[in-house]
């Protein structure tokens, strides 16, 4: 899988930081350029210009709905952000239309989150062997976008590398 070329930095904020002040976020790539290794391309997106119409031909409750509405764009002042790790345990790719909440899981974090207890833990704990003796303690990660919801469950931590696009 192809890197993005661009200017990349390794910022001294913490992962969870760096993505958490966005306003939206996007998955733009997700794949796996090694044996058992994840690779996600994530960008962030702002809210863009008020729409001024909307079509005549839309029913009136849903014109005037979108008449105030807004895009959510990336544009030049958007950052993109690498996430890797090295090897994983296991990963998901949910729908968010389709994530539900539930209290009883612990995290900490905005967009990028980090677990204590969650129920994709559970499945971790239920469908493998993996345990804190082998590979070693781990942790469950998730990354919030607008329209996807991605838990990786790992000994390591993502390593996190942002970036402008070309010709930003």
């Amino acid at each position: 899988m192809k890197k993005p070329s661009s200017t990349r930095q390794v910022n001294e904020k913490l992962p969870s930081e760096l993505l958490d002040a966005a306003t939206f976020l996007y998955l733009r790539e997700i794949g796996e350029p090694g044996n058992n290794t994840l690779r996600l391309v994530i960008e962030e997106a702002v809210a863009g210009p008020e729409t001024t119409s909307a079509p005549n031909e839309m029913p009136t409750e849903l014109r005037e709905i979108l008449h105030a509405s807004r895009p959510i764009i990336s544009d030049a002042s958007c950052f993109s952000y690498e996430i890797t790790w090295r090897s994983y345990i296991s990963y998901a790719v949910r729908n968010e239309s389709f994530v539900t909440v539930d209290k009883e899981e612990k995290y900490e974090g905005r967009f990028l989150r980090r677990y204590s207890t969650s129920k994709f833990l559970d499945f971790v704990a239920k469908g493998t062997f993996a345990d804190s003796k082998y590979p070693g303690p781990f942790a469950h990660w998730e990354i919030i976008t607008l329209d996807h919801v991605i838990d990786v469950v790992s000994i390591d931590a993502p390593h996190v590398c942002r970036f402008k696009k070309p010709n930003q």
